[in-house]
């Protein structure tokens, strides 16, 4: 990923439509880090960071 390895866990929130829920977490003053990437099966995924930095996945159905 680019860094050096550190100790985190990362989960997702399963979303219908990951570029409206983007949105939304923008405006409530997160931040998009990754994505949305699409995946072999065709769902897609983002990370992004809440306010307070923690970060957070969405993945579509």
């Amino acid at each position: 990923m680019g860094h050096e390895a550190h100790n985190y866990v990362t989960f997702y929130i399963r979303v219908d439509d990951i570029n409206d829920s983007l949105e939304k977490i923008a405006a409530a003053g997160g931040r998009k880090l990754v994505g949305p990437v699409t995946l072999p099966d065709n769902r897609k995924f983002a990370w992004f960071s809440d306010p307070e930095g923690n970060m957070v996945g969405l993945i579509t159905k």
